[in-house]
């Protein structure tokens, strides 16, 4: 959990389930899903702070991957298809994170 101390109070969680080693570059679809801008930003911090470089196509290909991997769920469980088809379709639209 994240406290405040001084202010006696929770600020947040944080949820490790899921957690492991791998490449950075995954850290950052997630809120590339939220807000490609957002996620570009970030990665320049990251990159500023640790000196590490980052591909920027790379997290928009990672996540256009996860978008398709959603579809292919939908599709074969037939729950959902036509909101999920949108939501690949408009995220293969966009530009790649820049």
């Amino acid at each position: 959990m994240a406290f405040d101390h001084d202010r006696g109070r929770l600020t947040g969680i944080f949820d490790f389930a899921d957690s492991g080693f791998g490449p950075p570059h995954r850290e950052f679809v997630q809120v590339s899903l939220i807000d490609p801008d957002l996620a570009l930003r970030s990665m320049r911090a990251y990159e500023a702070r640790t000196g590490n470089g980052l591909d920027p196509r790379r997290v928009f290909l990672l996540a256009a991957a996860m978008r398709l991997s959603e579809l292919a769920g939908a599709a074969e469980t037939g729950e959902n298809v036509p909101m999920i088809l949108n939501l690949a379709i408009g995220w293969l639209r966009q530009h790649a994170i820049r």
